[in-house]
């Protein structure tokens, strides 16, 4: 299952709103997010023209979607590493 969710956030220094596109991918928690994603990713990006794209996923990335993420410049998130961040921001 994939959800794409798009999100206007603004720039920390210019003010200027911009667009993060944020895929959430579901998946067998032993079956690995592989380069397809990335890819799909980076087209739906590039056609709401967009500034970033996230996905996260509850599972993990495959080697060469993780080298491919760094090239075309899309962040990997892992759902069990996002609940650890929120969980920290919380406690502070």
């Amino acid at each position: 299952m994939v959800l794409n969710i798009k999100v206007f956030s603004l720039a920390p220094m210019k003010r200027d709103p911009f667009l993060t596109i944020v895929q959430a991918k579901q998946s067998a928690f032993n079956k690995k997010v592989g380069e397809a994603a990335i890819r799909n990713l980076v087209g739906t990006v590039q056609i709401q023209k967009a500034v970033r794209g996230q996905l996260v996923t509850n599972s993990d990335f495959t080697k060469p979607a993780s080298r491919t993420a760094r090239v075309v410049k899309i962040d990997l998130i892992k759902f069990y590493e996002l609940v650890q961040e929120v969980n920290k921001l919380e406690m502070e």
